[in-house]
């Protein structure tokens, strides 16, 4: 087991418990398309909006977990490029039973299964950037700026300079919350 491999299943174990973390483990994504495709789907269904990442990944692993019975974790962490820290995350996503329902998050969310990372909001962060930036110049070389979303393999996206650094894995408690952020955002357009 990789390190990366175990440091996922320790997050998930702290955040979730030992039987998620034991289900991760041995999960196997056999149909990357099928995963791509419930990929597009949130993406087709969702409007662009500031801070998307978190309400759209946690859509995406909870779809996947109820129609392809995979079980993809929503992961809060840091986006590197090369030693470039494009988004810092100091802390957890809020949990929507700790208080304040104003609680400000910064860092970046994504999913990740079976050595795959999928990331389905940092093309539209980028598209949307409106100055020079090193993610915007990033993705435009090495994807190009209308691509929907990644779903490849952690050593592949290392090896282009794109570092995902694990630090949270989110709960149940946070995936429905998001969820019902992102439903009532969704049907306000």
């Amino acid at each position: 087991m990789t390190t990366r491999a175990t440091t996922l299943k320790d997050l998930v174990a702290r955040a979730r418990g030992y039987k998620d973390a034991a289900e991760f483990e041995k999960c196997h994504v056999s149909d990357a398309d099928a995963v791509m495709a419930i990929g597009a789907e949130i993406l087709k269904h969702t409007p662009m909006f500031h801070g998307a990442c978190a309400p759209m990944s946690a859509a995406w692993a909870a779809l996947l977990s109820d129609r392809l019975r995979l079980h993809a974790v929503a992961v809060a962490g840091d986006l590197k490029i090369g030693d470039f820290t494009i988004f810092l995350c100091d802390r957890n996503i809020p949990d929507p039973g700790a208080g304040s329902t104003k609680q400000m998050w910064d860092g970046h969310c994504w999913i990740e299964i079976d050595g795959w990372i999928g990331d389905i909001s940092i093309f539209r962060t980028a598209r949307t950037i409106n100055r020079s930036s090193r993610l915007k110049s990033f993705v435009e070389s090495n994807f190009g700026l209308e691509r929907g979303l990644m779903f490849a393999r952690c050593r592949e996206v290392e090896a282009l300079g794109m570092h995902y650094v694990p630090k949270y894995v989110l709960t149940e408690t946070q995936i429905n919350a998001l969820l019902a952020g992102l439903r009532h955002q969704i049907s306000a357009t």
